[in-house]
């Protein structure tokens, strides 16, 4: 930084809000100005341009005096060599590239948004208490002896799993899968009730299940509130139905079943 500026394009002016004059007089040239977190960065191009005697290319934030707030850049930064080989000057180019990096980092968070929102609901679609009782299912096959039973029953819980994972990478699934998830689900829920489970799905002739979407777990709550709440004290046999109709070119479900009703419940 010791040696002065030579020339400086009408670009930096306009990105710095200065003059020429006040660049000019600046010991460290611009470099007070970039943001403090790209500092080393800057610092570590200058060094290896110094070292390998070659271009390097970085990008940066700079500070707009007039404005204080921070536009990126791309900076293409250059050794001029004498006959020894010696870097006596850096020269190169900077651009503004505001709009491309704050598009960028705007779908990477917006990647991160979406992942995390993928993993709270994930976590959010299978109770945990459901969880905790297959696996208490488990143990109780183990204990009892019954290798056979516990090797099916977790089986069909991974598969289950596997499912949710599936289906939660995506905003819409078809009805087919949905009512295939649902099958699995209540599979193993029969399991743990002591009572019989009657389950039974009804699709209306002019509905496509493998070509309507809807978005998964859609169902999946209502189901799990029939078995948990709804069959606790229910002492007859259990049963949960679910009616897909078309009306014009609506899709209706339904979900009913035979337990001890909301009020109750």
């Amino acid at each position: 930084f010791s040696n002065p500026i030579k020339y400086i394009s009408p670009q930096i002016l306009t990105i710095l809000g200065l003059s020429e004059l006040e660049v000019m007089k600046k010991e460290d040239r611009w470099f007070s100005f970039i943001h403090p977190e790209d500092q080393p960065k800057v610092n570590e191009c200058l060094e290896e341009v110094f070292k390998f005697k070659k271009p390097v290319e970085t990008s940066y934030r700079l500070q707009n005096q007039q404005t204080g707030t921070y536009i990126w850049v791309d900076d293409y930064i250059c050794p001029s060599l004498d006959e020894s080989q010696r870097v006596i000057e850096i020269y190169g180019s900077v651009k503004d590239v505001s709009d491309r990096k704050n598009a960028i980092i705007k779908i990477e968070n917006e990647k991160k948004q979406t992942a995390a929102t993928q993993l709270q609901l994930l976590s959010s679609q299978l109770n945990p208490h459901f969880i905790y009782n297959t696996l208490n299912a488990f143990q109780y096959y183990i204990l009892k002896g019954n290798v056979e039973e516990s090797l099916n029953h977790i089986s069909e819980f991974s598969q289950l799993m596997r499912k949710v994972l599936e289906n939660s990478m995506h905003q819409n699934i078809t009805i087919e899968d949905e009512i295939n998830f649902l099958m699995q689900y209540v599979e193993i829920s029969k399991r743990r009730m002591k009572k019989e489970l009657n389950f039974e799905i009804i699709v209306h002739p002019d509905i496509e299940v493998s070509e309507q979407l809807i978005p998964p777990m859609l169902l999946q709550p209502y189901i799990e509130n029939s078995i948990i709440h709804g069959f606790s004290e229910n002492t007859n046999s259990s049963k949960i139905e679910i009616r897909f109709t078309k009306i014009e070119d609506r899709i209706f479900c339904s979900v009913e079943d035979n337990g001890i009703g909301r009020k109750k419940a």
